[in-house]
């Protein structure tokens, strides 16, 4: 059975050539530096970023500054890409970083939630905060979980994973000598069983200032007590009984959302500068682009997908349910791939559906995606 990427390949192969007969976008997409406020992003694979992947960018840095409950206090810049880390130090165990200088804080990441990971090391750093490795980690990995593709992380469990948090703090172990996802799921643990407000006067208070000789584990674990009335070494057991395997990463990144109107009509072009088009995402020489959005189909069944289209763009729809949603039937489809001009009827479950048109950036075109309850006889 073809797979849904090779069938998506193979679909692209065959009208891409197409494209040729298609016009180029009259204005170019805006270029780099990107400035969203006081973080600046480069990116270090393309030439410039569609105004949707920046618009991203732009709300993931603003989600992470409202979890941490703080501001940059210096500039970021982001270099962003899936090199980037490559001039990060200690390249072979990191994916990104975050260096601090006189001048500011430079992230090196990936646009994945690994660049949210290190924009919350950025923010602390700004403001001259920083404590203990592993709380440090676990912090980031907490709050970075949400609006970018999830990096993949190992699942733990926290009754065995070793070391656990107090022999982290305790010893003062580096970044390199704990699990992150152990980490990551006891601070989530104390933001669900404690709350933000704790944690954020834990993590802000004298013990997270000064040089690294002058941030001692007995004042790490001293504010831990005096902010959540709790000694760490109560805190780890109470989590090794109740945790979470690992920090909840969602199913599915969030889409901007297209309303049911007894159907759902589309009427768009692949153009870098919508903030609906992400990339690009440069594959064989070639810039591809993608339009992202969802729509909630209301009742499992039956339906018509019409979708017409410039020559070189294709459409797929993915299923996006959840357990929440309720058990799909074998019959229904996970998957729509369509050409231009090409019509379906595909039983689709009752659930969160993303519509993806992609194609050649240099050549972009107009589209129509229709989307409605099939008749009889249609």
């Amino acid at each position: 059975m073809v797979g849904r990427d090779a069938q998506l390949r193979t679909l692209l192969s065959l009208v891409l050539p197409l494209a040729a007969v298609g016009c180029a976008q009259e204005d170019e997409p805006a270029g780099p530096p990107y400035v969203l406020g006081g973080l600046s992003v480069i990116p270090v694979d393309e030439s410039y970023l569609c105004e949707g992947t920046v618009s991203l960018i732009e709300q993931e840095f603003a989600r992470v500054e409202n979890a941490l409950g703080l501001t940059a206090q210096m500039p970021l810049t982001a270099y962003l890409g899936e090199s980037a880390a490559s001039d990060c130090p200690n390249t072979d165990v990191v994916l990104g970083c975050a260096q601090f200088d006189t001048e500011g804080v430079t992230i090196r990441a990936p646009i994945t939630d690994i660049f949210a990971h290190e924009v919350a090391h950025a923010v602390r750093l700004s403001s001259d905060i920083w404590g203990t490795s592993v709380i440090e980690e676990g912090y980031a990995e907490a709050v970075a979980v949400g609006g970018l593709p999830p990096a993949p992380r190992l699942p733990i469990d926290p009754q065995t994973v070793s070391p656990g948090p107090v022999v982290s703090v305790r010893d003062g172990l580096g970044h390199a000598d704990f699990d992150y996802s152990m980490a990551g799921s006891f601070v989530e643990w104390l933001r669900t069983a404690h709350g933000d407000t704790p944690l954020r006067s834990f993590t802000t208070s004298s013990a997270f200032s000064g040089t690294a000789s002058e941030r001692s584990p007995d004042g790490i674990m001293a504010s831990f007590e005096s902010a959540f009335g709790l000694s760490l070494t109560d805190a780890e057991s109470s989590w090794r009984q109740q945790g979470l395997p690992q920090v909840a990463i969602p199913q599915y990144v969030p889409l901007p959302q297209q309303p049911w109107d007894d159907g759902v009509h589309v009427r768009d072009a692949l153009d870098c500068r919508s903030a609906l088009v992400r990339g690009p995402s440069t594959q064989g020489g070639i810039e591809y682009g993608f339009f992202q959005i969802a729509t909630r189909v209301p009742e499992a069944g039956a339906y018509r997908i019409d979708f017409g289209a410039d020559p070189g763009l294709a459409l797929e729809m993915t299923a996006r349910c959840t357990p929440q949603d309720g058990a799909v039937p074998v019959q229904f489809q996970a998957f729509v791939v369509l050409a231009p001009g090409e019509s379906t009827t595909a039983m689709l479950g009752a659930c969160e559906w993303g519509i993806f048109v992609q194609g050649d950036l240099a050549t972009g075109g107009a589209f129509e995606v229709d989307v409605e309850p099939s008749k009889p006889g249609s």
